[in-house]
């Protein structure tokens, strides 16, 4: 999870909005295993996540 988060903080977070890293600190909450599972497609993301950062996150771990 590091190196993909890293590599995503890397890539977009200059040029995030305030409500982006909102978004993206809000994400960083989520535990490691129920993180992974969003991520791996083993879990539908939740209503309160589901926003533009997530979407973002999501493609960027399938292009790892």
């Amino acid at each position: 999870m590091d190196l993909i988060l890293g590599t995503f903080a890397d890539k977009y977070l200059p040029q995030f909005t305030e409500a982006e890293l909102d978004s993206y600190e809000s994400i960083l909450g989520i535990n490691d295993p129920d993180l992974f599972s969003l991520m791996s497609g083993k879990a539908s993301v939740p209503a309160e996540y589901n926003n533009n950062v997530m979407l973002m996150l999501l493609q960027h771990s399938c292009k790892g």
